[in-house]
This record gives structure tokens, C-alpha cells and sequence, in this order.
């Protein structure tokens, strides 16, 4: 999982190629795999926008909430986001500066490791391969 938003101009769109990479590669294990987008910009980032902005992304899915729900899933996963002010002529195009990284989590929850967002697809298979049952 990441965190994220889908108006980032950069890091979220090569995570999130990265990932869907990854999920295309680990298909033969996508009934053991998830792949999540936590949006940290629930003002702009619905339900049907995170749909919208995932079709470029197969194998990924958005999720987001109200604001509390959101600081408290980054707050567990230490994740630090903030918007940052928007042009006067131009309220809504605000960017939202956040932690990058690559979460891999366990069927039960607990945390298992965390890569930087400028992980390779390989470096993501092998790493959530690593925890696969056999």
C-alpha cells in the first residue's frame, strides 16, 4: 500500500506504475495480494475520482474517507502529509506535500517492510515474495 493523492504531479504516479508492475507480475498470487491507495486528499480525491485515476493503474485500489479516518490510517503508519496553499486565483490546485514509500503488510495486519518510492518492480516482487506461503 501507499499513501498518496491523485493530483501529485510525480512520486504518486511512478509509485503507483511501480506497484501495478508488481501486481502484474505477482498475478499468480493475486487472490493472497492487495494493492491500496490511501488518498491523504479526501476534498478532492472520491470514491469516483480515485476510480477514475486508477484505471491507469490495473491491480490498484483507492481507497479514502473523511479527514479523521485518513489521520489516523497515516498516523499509524507514520505518514506526514500537508496542503500546501493554493494560488489565490486558483483555490482548488493546491499540492499536498506527504511521506512516499511502498507498505507490505501481512494478511492479519502487522506491518512486514516498507520500500522507498523509487523501488523498482523487481525490488517489489521480491520482497512481497519473500513473504508469500508457500
Amino acid at each position: 500500500m501507499t499513501f498518496g493523492y491523485t493530483f501529485c504531479p510525480d512520486i504518486c504516479p511512478t509509485t503507483l506504475s511501480t506497484m501495478s508492475e508488481a501486481a502484474t507480475k505477482l498475478a499468480a498470487h493475486k487472490d493472497k495480494i492487495v494493492y491500496l491507495f490511501v488518498s491523504v486528499d479526501p476534498e478532492r480525491d472520491s470514491a469516483e475520482q480515485l476510480r477514475t485515476y486508477l484505471e491507469s493503474f490495473p491491480g490498484i485500489r483507492g481507497l479514502t474517507g473523511s479527514p479523521a479516518l485518513i489521520e489516523g490510517a497515516a498516523r499509524n503508519f507514520r505518514v506526514v502529509y500537508e496542503r500546501q496553499p493554493a494560488p489565490k486565483d486558483d483555490p482548488q490546485s493546491y499540492a499536498v506535500d506527504h511521506t512516499a514509500g511502498i507498505y507490505i503488510m501481512g494478511g492479519d495486519g502487522r506491518f512486514l517492510s516498507k520500500l522507498p518510492h523509487i523501488a523498482q518492480p523487481e525490488d517489489v516482487v521480491s520482497r512481497i515474495k519473500g513473504f508469500l506461503k508457500p
